[in-house]
C-alpha cells in the first residue's frame, strides 16, 4: 500500500517544526556563547535557561504531536485494512449472488422454451 502526500503531511510538518526547534536551540546556544563576552555571567545563564525552557517546551509539544500522528496513522491503517477486507467480502457475496441469478435465468430460459 503506497500513500502519496499531496503537499505536506502533518507528520512532515511536525518533523519540520522539530528540526526548526533544534535549529533554534543551536542558534540560542551560539547566541548565548557570544553574549557571554558582553553580558554578565548571570544574565547569560538566565537567558540560556529561558531559551532552553522554551525550546524544551516546543520539543515536548512536537513529540506529543508526532506521537498523536503516529497513533492516528495506526488507527487509520487499521480502518483501511478493515474496509479492504469488507470490500473483498462484499465482492465474494456479489459474485455468489450473480452466479445464482445467472443460474436462475438459465433455468427460466429452459422453462420458457
Amino acid at each position: 500500500m503506497t500513500t502519496h502526500a499531496t503537499a505536506s503531511s502533518p507528520l512532515d510538518r511536525a518533523s519540520e517544526r522539530l528540526a526548526a526547534a533544534f535549529n533554534l536551540l543551536e542558534s540560542a546556544a551560539t547566541q548565548a556563547t557570544q553574549q557571554n563576552h558582553v553580558l554578565a555571567e548571570s544574565e547569560a545563564v538566565a537567558s540560556w535557561q529561558h531559551h532552553c525552557a522554551a525550546l524544551e517546551a516546543d520539543i515536548a509539544s512536537l513529540t506529543n504531536d508526532t506521537n498523536a500522528l503516529r497513533d492516528e496513522n495506526i488507527r487509520l491503517s487499521n480502518q483501511l485494512q478493515q474496509v479492504q477486507q469488507d470490500y473483498l467480502d462484499l465482492q465474494q457475496v456479489t459474485d455468489s449472488v450473480a452466479d445464482r441469478l445467472d443460474q436462475q435465468v438459465r433455468q427460466l430460459d429452459l422453462i420458457a422454451q
